[in-house]
Order: structure tokens, then sequence, then C-alpha cells
């Protein structure tokens, strides 16, 4: 720090010291944004002047961006409060302004998660492009292609058990042969678990070894 910011003479440039950084809460920037300061990105608790037409009259923001992300801001808390079909629902709103956007894919993904729907959440993470947070977006998908998997391998092995307490022989209408339709109907669900488990991850050698497990 400058030595004369260290004992209090800033050189103030609205709300933001040009020479160390420090912030006040005065002198805003909201050229930009009526609520959002453009030099230290604070809420300033202004509200916009909407008038007749669609956009801020004093700052120019489309009103419909602002209803974009109220929307946006709101699955968040959803997803926060475990509240995940609502969230899902204020996602579908937001949508329909922007169509398919990569923070309403990643909300939902968090949702589908929540919600216990993992093959959903895979399906959202794959239309995420963006590589801002490509490492985020690659543990999530690690993490989904686990959940996915695991699922698939216990759903095997509860159809598993129930074969091996069924008595064996009889017809295919006998509890055995129910049990063990139900088996190879449960390792078909398994192998397109784990196929869209690698479609998030390919030549995970793990997955490629149940997969043939399940075949």
């Amino acid at each position: 720090m400058a030595l004369l910011c260290s004992i209090g003479f800033h050189s103030w440039d609205g709300c933001k010291c040009s020479t160390c950084g420090k912030t006040r809460d005065e002198g805003h920037d909201l050229s930009e944004d009526c609520e959002t300061c453009a030099k230290c990105g604070k809420n300033s608790g202004g509200k916009h002047d909407w008038g007749p037409g669609d956009k801020c009259a004093r700052c120019g923001k489309p009103q419909i961006v602002i209803v974009w992300q109220e929307y946006i801001d709101r699955a968040g808390k959803c997803i926060e409060n475990k509240m995940f079909q609502k969230a899902i629902e204020q996602l579908t709103e937001a949508e329909k302004i922007s169509g398919q956007h990569d923070i309403i894919s990643f909300l939902r993904t968090q949702a589908f998660l929540g919600k216990g729907d993992s093959e959903q959440a895979a399906n959202e993470v794959r239309l995420i492009k963006s590589e801002l947070e490509a490492d985020v977006i690659a543990r999530l998908k690690v993490y989904i292609g686990d959940v996915l998997a695991n699922e698939a391998v216990e759903n095997v092995n509860r159809h598993v058990q129930a074969v091996n307490h069924t008595p064996p022989g009889g017809c295919s209408e006998s509890p055995r042969g129910v049990a063990m339709r139900r088996l190879y109907a449960s390792k078909r669900e398994a192998a397109k678990k784990i196929e869209l488990a690698l479609e998030l991850n390919p030549g995970n050698e793990r997955l490629e070894k149940l997969l043939g497990q399940c075949r």
C-alpha cells in the first residue's frame, strides 16, 4: 500500500482508490446498471426507472435481462434450500427468455442431482459449453458418472440377491423365472446408465469394466 493511502489520503476515483484499490460506499458508478456499481460491483440498493419502454431510462439496461437474472437468483436460492423441483421451474422460465444457457444447465444439473435424477443431471451437464470453469465441470462430470455407476451396480445387486433367495428350477413364470427376467432387465438398464457415464468420462477404465460385466 502506498504511504499516503496507509495514513488515509486516498486518490478517490468515485468509490474506489486509484492507487490501492480500497473502496468506499459513495461515488458509485451506476451508468451501466442502476443497482450495481460498475467500479466495485456493490449492490447500491438503487432501482431502475422502467418508464413506458422496455429499458431503464437511466442506465439503458433491458428489462428482460433483469427478469432473467431474477429467475436465476430464485433458482439458486431454491437449490440452497433443497427445493429442487421449484428450482427447475424457475430455470425453465429463465430458459424461455434466453434459450439454452450455461448457467441454466449448470443449476439444473445441481437441481436434478438433488432430486436424485442422475440421468437427467448427466443430460444437462453435457449441454454446458463454457470453459471458464472447465475444472468445475470436469469434476461434476466425474461425480455424476460415479453416481450413475453406483446406481447401476446397486440395482443389479438387488436383483442378484432376489434370484439367490428364490428356489431353483421351475418354468419362466415361476418365482425363479420372474426374478431372472428382472435381473436381465436390470443389467440392460445398468448398461444404459454406464454408457451415459462413459459419455461424460470417456476412457474411464472402471466404467468400461462395469459395462462389460452388464453385457
